[in-house]
């Protein structure tokens, strides 16, 4: 899978992340941009907390398990035991998360941000001049100042523009640590799909 988010995958990621969101209960309540921002936040920490631990997703050994035959009726539990021993909870995952709660807050604001008309655009060269020398945990930092500052707006199209701006940083992150976001992404959403309501949580 090419790692490229068109401005069509943008659209449908986001359409995607706020279906399946809704339909596992997230959006049976109103909440503040305050209170999605926070869970946003609280997958940047276990960003943080797996690559302290070096906890990294290991999608050649996914791959191969899950292509063994499996009984008639066994196939998705087995594809999620394979996700939960090879990809779940490490840094590639959690990034997805905070990928996927912004599509969701995307579609909960029904808003695009302009920025991404032609998709996630290539900001190399900015990354570099900003944060280029920064750590792991120092751009974890970054992205968590970007996302904090979503719910400081009040129009629209300026939430959906700050959100922009904290997509792109997480793309320019998983970049720099050699993985391909979209297919993460992907994988996360197809797992998230097959799950209990708001995944045995409160909210």
């Amino acid at each position: 899978m090419e790692n490229k988010f068109t401005k069509n995958i943008v659209k449908e990621l986001v359409e995607r992340s706020f279906n399946t969101s809704s339909s596992h209960g997230f959006h049976d309540e109103e909440h503040s941009d305050e209170h999605y921002m926070m869970l946003v936040v609280s997958e940047i920490g276990e960003m943080v907390e797996a690559d302290r631990k070096n906890r990294h997703a290991n999608l050649s050994m996914f791959h191969d398990n899950c292509n063994t035959p499996q009984a008639k009726g066994h196939e998705q539990k087995h594809w999620d035991f394979c996700f939960e021993k090879f990809v779940k909870d490490t840094f590639e995952d959690e990034l997805s998360d905070v990928v996927i709660r912004l599509f969701d807050y995307l579609g909960t604001i029904n808003t695009l941000p302009f920025m991404l008309d032609d998709g996630f655009v290539d900001m190399s060269k900015e990354f570099d001049e900003f944060f280029g020398k920064y750590s792991t945990c120092e751009h974890c930092y970054a992205l968590t100042s970007l996302v904090m500052e979503i719910a400081r707006n009040t129009n629209n199209n300026k939430k959906a523009e700050a959100v922009g701006a904290a997509l792109s940083m997480a793309y320019e992150i998983s970049k720099r640590m050699g993985f391909n976001l979209l297919e993460h992404v992907t994988l996360k959403m197809q797992y998230n799909e097959h799950r209990e309501p708001k995944h045995g949580k409160r909210y």
